[in-house]
């Protein structure tokens, strides 16, 4: 329970699903892959903030650009913004990052698990997972001897 006029502190996590874009949306083979980040800085709530910062972990050092802000400091492959004081509720400041990731973007497009129980007593559990590639499309063709002339270039790497 908490009083009136009490203080509270919290601490939040957001986990964001389909919030990157392919940055140019179409790559070479040889050619990183670059996403564009897109959000706000401030978190949306329907209640006046004291103080926030937000943080942004990204899977590489590489950075091409970022929001640029008077409070922003890069440590790696950490972007930092804040602390923010006083932010009334509703605030919304735009936030882009464009950065490199190598990451495979697998999308599930539709998961399907069949379990089977027989009149025996025995159990079959089958799973059919459809997945598409959601990052930078293939420009020209897949060449396997530029792949095997320069295996550790900067391409994306395969599904493990």
């Amino acid at each position: 329970t908490i009083s009136a006029g009490a203080t509270v502190t919290l601490n939040g996590l957001s986990v964001l699903t389909d919030a990157v874009k392919p940055f140019p949306a179409s790559i070479t083979q040889a050619d990183s892959q670059l996403v564009k980040f897109t959000d706000s800085l401030y978190v949306s709530q329907p209640y006046d903030i004291k103080t926030q910062r937000t943080e942004i972990k990204l899977p590489s050092q590489v950075i091409e650009s970022k929001t640029e802000h008077e409070s922003v400091n890069v440590k790696g492959d950490i972007i930092e913004y804040g602390p923010f004081e006083n932010i009334p509720s509703g605030t919304i400041e735009p936030l882009e990052v464009h950065f490199e990731n190598n990451n495979p973007f697998a999308t599930s497009t539709s998961v399907l698990k069949e379990i089977e129980i027989s009149h025996w007593g025995n159990v079959a559990v089958e799973e059919t997972y459809q997945l598409r590639h959601s990052g930078a499309a293939l420009k020209g063709g897949f060449s396997r001897h530029d792949l095997q002339r320069n295996p550790s270039g900067s391409g994306v790497s395969s599904f493990r």
